[in-house]
């Protein structure tokens, strides 16, 4: 019986990049440190560190939890990020961004309700509609229309690009 559990072990941790949790529609896990993933419509969920990571087709929720992460996503309803040294580029309109950790940089196309807690997060944006910030030392700026800004940390920078 140990046997076949330590066979099992190691056939899921060499498995494909992406690996489905329950069914297709539940959405994708992925414990891979590099590769495309295609998203097809569904909600992923990243826990690795040190990933390169490379999202086509129109995702639902991403959540990326790990640290030195770096990424380019096509599209995707929600960002969620919990992590240190996260940097990540979304291509088209975001509804909502909600960034949790330190030095990470982020690009977006836009994104409507944008939310930072953490220290030394650099946002850059097309267009944002409204910012919450909590930490400090975060930088968020936007090259179109005036946000709605809550700054609820300390020495954060919110301004538009030039």
């Amino acid at each position: 019986m140990r046997r076949s559990t330590a066979a099992l072990l190691v056939a899921a941790l060499s498995a494909p990049a992406a690996v489905a949790s329950g069914s297709e529609a539940d959405g994708l896990v992925v414990n891979t440190t590099s590769g495309t993933i295609d998203c097809s419509g569904r909600d992923v969920d990243v826990i690795a560190s040190d990933a390169r990571l490379v999202f086509t087709g129109p995702c639902g929720e991403l959540h990326f939890t790990g640290d030195r992460t770096t990424a380019t996503i096509e599209s995707a309803t929600l960002l969620q990020v919990a992590g240190a040294a996260t940097h990540l580029r979304v291509k088209s309109p975001l509804a909502d961004a909600l960034l949790a950790g330190n030095d990470g940089t982020f690009h977006f196309e836009s994104v409507e309700d944008l939310r930072v807690n953490g220290d030394g997060l650099r946002v850059e944006a097309g267009r944002i509609g409204a910012v919450t910030l909590a930490g400090s030392r975060n930088e968020v700026q936007w090259s179109a229309g005036s946000p709605s800004v809550h700054d609820l940390g300390n020495r954060n920078v919110l301004r538009p690009r030039r």
